[in-house]
């Protein structure tokens, strides 16, 4: 198993994903109320690292397909990500 450390707002992020079915970037923005600019940031840097997917073939997230992109937990770290979760 992976250490795996996330900061606050990753978790929050994380947290928001359903980790059965992935949830659309609108949905996610509301349950974390995290401002869209820097949502955008962190989920790109999500996805950089490989601990979330999306549905689309674009490597990144911008401003304007944030709210009907679906992310998903990358199933490789779904064991790691849910203890990490736990730990905070």
């Amino acid at each position: 198993m992976r250490k795996i450390k996330l900061s606050g707002r990753e978790i929050d992020i994380v947290r928001a994903i359903d980790f059965s079915l992935g949830t659309l970037g609108g949905e996610i923005m509301e349950r974390t109320h995290i401002d869209r600019a820097e949502l955008i940031d962190i989920l790109n840097s999500l996805m950089d690292i490989g601990f979330i997917e999306t549905d689309s073939t674009a490597p990144r997230i911008d401003y304007g397909a944030l709210e009907e992109t679906v992310f998903q937990v990358n199933p490789s770290y779904v064991l790691d990500l849910k203890e990490a979760i736990k730990r905070r």
